[in-house]
């Protein structure tokens, strides 16, 4: 644009240019009269008038054409960013919608996983309370109780003996019991004596 306004200036001083070189010419050529010369330089001015206001019309509308054409480039430009915006944000909703869906999807599996972690909970439970009624059972049967009963027996009576001064053998005998069940008891009669002597 810049360019072609200094071409048409360049063009117009040219044609001043030779405006003033035909009228020196001819003032050369013949002696013509001051209405003559007026008259010359008035069609002359008037001609260049002309003709400047031909440049300067077509300058014009090519300037707006220019102008139209950038304004229509940029709303175009303008529509090709909206678009891409608007498909932008479609995009990221459509991904927002699949997380979402994955996200229930998890939620559900993490439901189920706890549901049957609990239901292993109260099986493994279960289990350990029917085997430890079991136990207890087994160790309140009558057996026990009287296997209990009788080695409390025989160590009272092995206190007693062993207090009168009976030896290991003859305590044995006397209970009917093994020597070494007997020497057991003795030692922790003993150890048990020895105890409550630190004690004190």
């Amino acid at each position: 644009m810049y360019i072609i306004m200094i071409i048409s200036l360049i063009l117009h001083i040219a044609t001043i240019y030779a405006v003033v070189l035909l009228f020196q010419r001819r003032s050369f050529e013949r002696t013509p009269t001051i209405e003559q010369d007026v008259e010359t330089i008035h069609d002359s001015i008037a001609s260049f008038i002309d003709q400047v206001e031909q440049d300067n019309e077509a300058l014009y509308q090519k300037l707006v054409k220019h102008i139209q054409d950038l304004e229509a480039k940029r709303l175009k430009d303008a529509d090709a960013q909206q678009q891409m915006f608007q498909d932008h944000v479609q995009q990221l909703q459509e991904q927002k919608e699949v997380l979402e869906q994955r996200l229930e999807k998890i939620n559900e599996l993490w439901q189920e996983a706890q549901a049957s972690q609990d239901t292993i909970n109260q099986t493994e439970a279960t289990k350990l309370e029917k085997k430890s009624s079991k136990e207890a059972s087994e160790e309140k049967s009558p057996q026990s109780e009287d296997v209990h009963a009788n080695l409390h027996e025989n160590h009272e009576k092995v206190l007693s003996l062993h207090g009168a001064g009976y030896s290991v053998d003859e305590i044995a005998k006397k209970l009917k019991i093994g020597k070494g069940e007997t020497q057991l008891l003795i030692t922790l009669i003993e150890r048990k004596e020895n105890d409550k002597v630190k004690d004190k």
